[in-house]
């Protein structure tokens, strides 16, 4: 019969991605930590993925995709031209940016590939239902044991002074070619449990994405 490491050791090398969610109150005690892994890659990102590594070094690589609004865009994914500002994509949202990075919202629709942006964000400010958005950070690649990974981090704060709802995550990323700038959606959970962030409360989200090695 085979073991359970047997099965490990036939699986290689995969790309995985888990999430990390914390509540404290406003003196840091916490409140409720929920982990979990996420299976819920959207579409956009194997295809950048793609794209990407079809670039050459003569000339533009663009394709087309659906942005957060719904909208098809032409996206850049890169060239041999240094000549203009060209990012292919890029997560460490500034804070109060609430249109990129990680995301939260206050829908448990279900999951789908197909989906383009999380489904009733979670906005920016101090007004009923809203959160205050911390920067979002990336942190560099670690080493332990067969796993190398990084983290993907953000915090925010309530001062809505009411408790507010979050029952999906995501992360989302921009897209600039030249002056022009629009966001993708990479990833969508939807939590197994909604999360309550009472008024003044912090509440942290933790993406980590791993290789891990046989």
């Amino acid at each position: 019969m085979e073991t359970e490491t047997e099965k490990e050791k036939e699986k290689g090398s995969t790309l995985e991605m888990d999430y990390e969610i914390e509540v404290r109150d406003k003196n840091g005690k916490l409140l409720e930590l929920q982990r979990g892994k996420s299976h819920t890659w959207v579409r956009a990102f194997i295809r950048f993925m793609a794209e990407l590594f079809a670039n050459t070094r003569i000339g533009d690589r663009t394709f087309t995709m659906l942005d957060t609004s719904g909208t098809s865009r032409t996206v850049w994914a890169g060239s041999g031209n240094t000549s203009q500002y060209h990012v292919a994509f890029g997560a460490k949202a500034a804070a109060t940016a609430s249109y990129y990075g990680i995301q939260v919202g206050s829908s448990d629709a279900p999951y789908s590939r197909d989906q383009y942006c999380l489904q009733a964000l979670i906005g920016h400010g101090t007004g009923a239902g809203q959160l205050l958005y911390g920067d979002t950070t990336v942190e560099g690649v670690t080493l332990e044991d067969s796993t190398e990974r990084f983290r993907i981090v953000r915090s925010f704060t309530n001062s809505s002074g009411s408790s507010v709802t979050v029952k999906e995550i995501g992360l989302t990323v921009f897209n600039q070619y030249g002056s022009t700038t629009y966001y993708y959606l990479f990833a969508r959970d939807v939590l197994p449990s909604p999360i309550s962030v009472p008024d003044g409360a912090s509440l942290t989200v933790r993406y980590r994405i791993f290789v891990s090695y046989a």
